[in-house]
């Protein structure tokens, strides 16, 4: 079982990771403290649930509509 220490940590690493991710793609600023904050919020609302594929789900929608609308 995870601690909420560790799992906080990981979650932490994960948003940072996924911003980065966000910005290659020209969605937001990777400090956008907004979509920080809702991707906090979405992991800590699934707390049964691998923050990783929280935050990856809660972005699919914004990158595929990004990607759209290249063509």
């Amino acid at each position: 079982m995870k601690t909420g220490s560790r799992n906080n940590r990981s979650a932490t690493s994960i948003i940072k990771d996924k911003m980065r991710c966000l910005e290659d793609f020209d969605i937001c600023n990777r400090d956008d403290e907004e979509m920080i904050a809702s991707l906090e919020k979405a992991v800590a609302a699934n707390p049964e649930k691998d923050p990783q594929l929280v935050v990856d789900m809660y972005c699919r929608g914004i990158i595929q509509e990004k990607v759209m609308s290249w063509q």
